[in-house]
Order: structure tokens, then C-alpha cells, then sequence
């Protein structure tokens, strides 16, 4: 978001594209419905928090990035998948 929506690179809904029904499609996978009776699986974002990015914080074993350090606007706070919420811990 620091960079493609701060820097007027990509809009909100060109980023969403890009990130999430662009790479189903690339895959043949259906388009998300997001309709009653569906499942949901989304990602919720906060676009305005403000975070530093810390590789020995990270939850995954695997502290590779080159972003460690990087001032960023905008976190992922949680994901709804399958019926379950998982929600984020801020480091």
C-alpha cells in the first residue's frame, strides 16, 4: 500500500485486482462471490496503521525480506478462510 497506492501508482481497486482476482484467473480458479449463502474468505486490511517491518517478529520460521526495517503505511490485521478467523497480533 506504502508504495502502490501511496505513490498513485495503482488505485484501491486496480491493487485488489492485482493482488486477488488476477492471480485466479492466471490459475483458472472461479471468481470470489461475495454473496449470502457463500463462503467467505477475505483478507481484512488496516490502511492506515502505521508499522515498521521487524524479520525477528515475524510468525513464519523463514525471517528472509528485503523490506526488514521499511517504514510502511497499511497491515493486514486478519483473514476470514473457510468459515474461521484468524486474527493478526501487531508486534
Amino acid at each position: 500500500m506504502t508504495e502502490l497506492l501511496g505513490k498513485n501508482v495503482l488505485s484501491l481497486y486496480q491493487l485488489v485486482e492485482k493482488f486477488s482476482l488476477n492471480p485466479r484467473r492466471i490459475l483458472h480458479l472461479p471468481d470470489i462471490k461475495i454473496e449470502e449463502g457463500e463462503m467467505a474468505n477475505l483478507s481484512l486490511l488496516d490502511p492506515v496503521t502505521e508499522w515498521v517491518v521487524d524479520p525477528p517478529s515475524f510468525r513464519s520460521h523463514s525471517r528472509n525480506t528485503p523490506f526488514g526495517g521499511y517504514h510502511l503505511t497499511g497491515r493486514p490485521i486478519g483473514v476470514l478462510n473457510n468459515g474461521q478467523v484468524h486474527w493478526s497480533t501487531p508486534s
